[in-house]
């Protein structure tokens, strides 16, 4: 959708109350342009009964997003020195971390370390088999050596 568009859906009565100049689009679109982000993206449906932009993010903020260190709590620094010595199955590694059972705290802990690709299952295309493991990845082994890790 165009700029001119929008002014079309103000006159339509879709932008009342707001008024075309005080959206705030033609700020935000200039703005957009002189930093180099990529122009703003305005959806509507057929009916025009809703309006969204959306601001795409700049090229270098996914990028520095990508480098930023990654933290990790406390059960997810010990999750990973449990998998130091090789792969381990969930029960062997609640009873590393003395729990008495898989808590909720340390399925989150294991499905976070997984987003991160930190861990990975031992069996991928098996994710319930009563073999499954999870071990350390090469990043995982890097964000122990070093104490952080980048995204």
């Amino acid at each position: 959708m165009s700029f001119r568009q929008v002014g079309q859906y103000h006159g339509a009565g879709v932008l009342t109350g707001f008024g075309l100049r005080s959206t705030g689009i033609p700020k935000i679109r200039e703005a957009m342009r002189r930093n180099g982000s990529p122009p703003p993206v305005f959806e509507t449906d057929d009916e025009r009964t809703y309006f969204l932009v959306r601001l795409p993010l700049h090229p270098a903020m996914i990028e520095a997003h990508d480098e930023a260190p990654v933290q990790l709590s406390d059960t997810e620094r010990r999750v990973l020195r449990a998998l130091e010595g090789g792969a381990r199955s969930v029960p062997e590694i609640a009873a590393s971390l003395n729990y008495q059972n898989r808590s909720g705290h340390l399925k989150r802990a294991l499905e976070r370390l997984d987003r991160l690709g930190l861990i990975a299952l031992t069996l991928p295309g098996k994710p319930r088999s009563k073999n499954q493991k999870r071990t350390l990845t090469v990043k995982g082994r890097r964000m122990l050596e070093g104490g952080t890790s980048q995204t």
